[in-house]
C-alpha cells in the first residue's frame, strides 16, 4: 500500500513537472514568433534610399516597400 502511495505521487510529480515543461517551451515559442514578427514588419525600406541602413532622409518622400 505504501509502495502504490509513493507511486501514485511520484507520478503525479513527473506529470506536473512535463506541464510545467510543456508550458514553458510553449511560452519561449510565442516569444520566438512575437520577435519574428516584429523583426518581419520592420524590413521596409524605402525604394529610392539604398544606403546600407535604409532609412528615409529628411527629404525623402517615396513609398516604403517589402523586401
Amino acid at each position: 500500500m505504501l509502495h502504490e502511495t509513493y507511486r501514485a505521487k511520484h507520478t503525479l510529480a513527473t506529470v506536473h513537472e512535463s506541464f510545467e515543461l510543456s508550458r514553458a517551451l510553449d511560452s519561449a515559442a510565442a516569444a520566438r514568433r512575437k520577435a519574428a514578427r516584429r523583426q518581419d514588419s520592420a524590413k521596409f525600406l524605402c525604394v529610392e534610399c539604398h544606403g546600407p541602413d535604409g532609412q528615409h532622409t529628411s527629404e525623402c518622400d517615396a513609398e516604403r516597400v517589402k523586401l
